[in-house]
């Protein structure tokens, strides 16, 4: 979990003996705040610098989709330099895939985004956390 803070603001105890124990009881009530503020599995996205000759150009795109990337920049030197986000799923067998299909002409560079604050400072297009499924409790409307 990331990012969840209780504070207890006020708590009355009884004074018996089997009741002072508070860990148990707090556990709980976290336990239902949890599940009752709608909780969501995420997948941790990879950002991914790539360098390749031109001619790799359309290559690299059909990569792009194949393993659900987004490109979000693409310099137009020589050799090309693109930055895209990758799902951590995704991007098993990656750099083999590079290797093999490309002769080791074209080489990558990966950096881990840790957390969502670090990137709230930077305008980008996916969160570091995609949301990959979700599910209500019962009662509440889809």
């Amino acid at each position: 979990m990331r990012g969840v803070c209780f504070e207890v603001l006020d708590a009355v105890l009884q004074a018996d003996a089997d009741t002072k124990e508070i860990i148990p009881t707090v556990r709980k009530v976290c336990y239902a705040f949890l599940l009752t503020a709608s909780p969501r599995l995420l997948e941790p996205v990879h950002l991914i610098q790539i360098q390749a000759p031109k001619k790799f150009r359309g290559d690299i795109y059909s990569m792009l989709e194949q393993r659900r990337g987004e490109c979000l920049s693409a310099e137009k030197s020589n050799p090309l330099s693109f930055k895209v986000y990758f799902l951590s799923l995704s991007l098993f067998g990656f750099l083999e895939h590079c290797g093999m299909q490309h002769q080791g002409r074209l080489t990558s560079d990966r950096a881990f985004l840790i957390t969502a604050i670090w990137c709230q400072a930077i305008p980008c297009k996916l969160e570091p956390w995609l949301r990959i499924w979700s599910f209500k409790l019962e009662g509440e409307r889809v």
